[in-house]
Order: C-alpha cells, then sequence, then structure tokens
C-alpha cells in the first residue's frame, strides 16, 4: 500500500488555509454539509440510509475528514491516510512562502526549486 495522495493534499490544504486564516485552525463559522436520505446518484433511494449532516467547526477536522474519505471508499487500507498526512505536513509553509512572494511581485514565487 503506497501513501494517500489524497491525505497528503489534504494535509498541505488544510496547513496553509491555517496559517492563512487570522483564526488559525479555527473556521469563525460552522460549515455544513447535508446528505439526504437516498440521494446517491449510484444507488437512488437507498443510501444513505437517513440524512445526514457533516459539520465542521475546524480546518484540522475538514482534513481529517478530506483525508479519511479515501479509506471510507474503499480505495485505501488504513495505514494510507497517516502516511500521506505525514508526508506532506510541512509542505503548506513552502506553499505560503511561494504565494507570498508571488503576491509582492517576485517571480521566484512561480518557479519550481529542485532544493525545496
Amino acid at each position: 500500500e503506497y501513501p494517500s495522495g489524497s491525505a497528503c493534499i489534504c494535509a498541505a490544504y488544510a496547513e496553509v488555509l491555517q496559517m492563512l486564516s487570522p483564526l488559525g485552525d479555527e473556521l469563525g463559522v460552522p460549515v455544513e454539509q447535508f446528505i439526504a436520505a437516498g440521494s446517491s446518484l449510484l444507488e437512488k433511494d437507498v443510501v444513505p440510509a437517513s440524512d445526514i449532516t457533516l459539520t465542521y467547526t475546524k480546518w484540522s477536522e475538514i482534513k481529517s475528514a478530506c483525508g479519511s474519505s479515501r479509506e471510507n471508499g474503499g480505495m485505501h487500507f488504513s495505514q494510507a491516510v497517516p502516511a500521506g498526512d505525514f508526508l506532506c505536513t510541512g509542505v503548506g509553509h513552502k506553499i505560503k512562502d511561494k504565494a507570498v512572494l508571488l503576491k509582492n511581485g517576485d517571480i521566484a514565487g512561480a518557479m519550481v526549486d529542485f532544493d525545496d
């Protein structure tokens, strides 16, 4: 089994947003996603068996749900998600640093640095 690339992306995404948000890990307002019973496109009127409301108040909660979705969907075994998370933890700092360079008009922010 390989590290989950999706979990890796989820970790980097959450890390960048935690750094850019003035609230850090907190979202400030709850983010909710409602999924109606029987709304599956492939198994209409069967799954989910009942209404589901997913609620998140932190970027870390979104990161966890995002990464775990790959295991829950059967694409990975349980070890792949934490391995993907570990693989990309710290990448967010490099992404943020490049974005700051671009925002300040420095073309170095757009260039690949193989030493990163």
